[in-house]
């Protein structure tokens, strides 16, 4: 009776041991100086990223060496990842990073062959259905079309992350009637996932450009140029700054064709708590109908939002069309259910 006993309880802590594993899944060494060949095990044996990528499990830590990584093709995962930047290279724990260095993913402006409406996508894009996808100290610069996409209904964790430059710039020839939402970050969930943002920051992503007469761009909606969330049961920003998002790369830019709303964020059925947010000198600029909440828009399920001792300053709306523009710093438009509450600050 006594060995029966101890066979069950071994079985179960295989069973256990099986599921935290699952749970947890395993480490994924990485440098930019890594290989395909690469086994990943250790700082010694790292691999590139795009591998690393492609050979993750679900629920993997992959490691990046502080750096940057400049991929030739879009990086792409369907597993809930950990993304963790900011290593030194001898650091055994993740807690044992030091300062806030990032890992840089830099997507150099690299104009692709083709980019029909559908094709708009990110540098990096994850679609895994659930789990949570983390990015912890992860800077994603100079993406063609978006910084970070996220879809599928997985939640959303950014720790540390820095969103910088990404934006399209029209050489002329085709994409005349691309959307261009969430040029920094693009997250669409579930009605059961969450999207937290910690620490971060967006800044300098537009929703369009214009190069010259003639070349215009962004015939369809342009929204949230520093972060686009949309079919979320909560959106949770803290300690982040967004920064002259949603602007024209040209002086004589107009950005947005059609409509541009929220050029800092844009939150679409997706209720937000924001908690000492800075949005300064974003812009929400059309020369066609609807220019709209200039730092951030809301619209549909986003009743019960608040914003508490957040900054608003110095941003704009403009519309060279006839309806116009609206909203100045915030707008709220069409929500459900309940109000959106700001406390202890004045949007400007």
């Amino acid at each position: 009776m006594k060995d029966r006993i101890v066979r069950v309880v071994c079985m179960c802590a295989a069973v256990a041991v099986l599921a935290i594993c699952s749970a947890f899944g395993g480490v994924v060494f990485v440098s930019p100086e890594g290989t395909a060949e690469a086994g990943g095990t250790s700082w010694t044996d790292a691999k590139d990223l795009t591998s690393a990528l492609a050979g993750a499990a679900e629920n993997d830590e992959l490691w990046l060496k502080a750096g940057t990584y400049a991929p030739q093709a879009q990086l792409a995962t369907d597993k809930a990842l950990t993304i963790r930047g900011g290593f030194v290279g001898t650091e055994a724990s993740a807690d044992a990073r030091t300062g806030t260095a990032c890992a840089v993913i830099d997507g150099e402006m690299a104009y692709p062959t083709s980019l029909a409406s559908g094709q708009i996508t990110g540098l990096f894009k994850v679609t895994a259905a659930s789990g949570t996808v983390t990015f912890d100290r992860i800077e994603i610069t100079r993406s063609y079309q978006r910084g970070l996409q996220v879809t599928g209904g997985a939640n959303v964790v950014l720790e540390g992350c820095r969103f910088i430059d990404n934006c399209y710039y029209n050489q002329g020839g085709y994409g005349s009637s691309l959307a261009m939402s969430g040029r920094g970050a693009y997250a669409k969930g579930s009605e059961t996932s969450t999207l937290t943002a910690v620490n971060c920051a967006f800044e300098g992503n537009v929703l369009g450009s214009r190069t010259g007469a003639g070349s215009d761009i962004g015939t369809g909606a342009s929204h949230g140029g520093g972060l686009y969330a949309a079919t979320f049961a909560s959106v949770t920003l803290t300690d982040c700054a967004f920064v002259t998002n949603g602007l024209p790369t040209k002086a004589n830019a107009k950005t947005g064709r059609d409509n541009c709303r929220g050029g800092a964020l844009y939150a679409e059925d997706a209720p937000v708590t924001a908690m000492r947010v800075r949005f300064i000198g974003n812009g929400a600029i059309s020369h066609g109908p609807l220019a709209g909440g200039s730092a951030v828009f809301l619209v549909g399920n986003c009743g019960g939002s608040s914003f508490t001792n957040c900054l608003f300053l110095a941003n704009f709306c403009r519309s060279w069309g006839a309806t116009g523009s609206y909203g100045g710093a915030f707008c709220a438009k069409t929500l459900s259910p309940g109000a959106v509450t700001i406390y202890g600050q004045n949007p400007t």
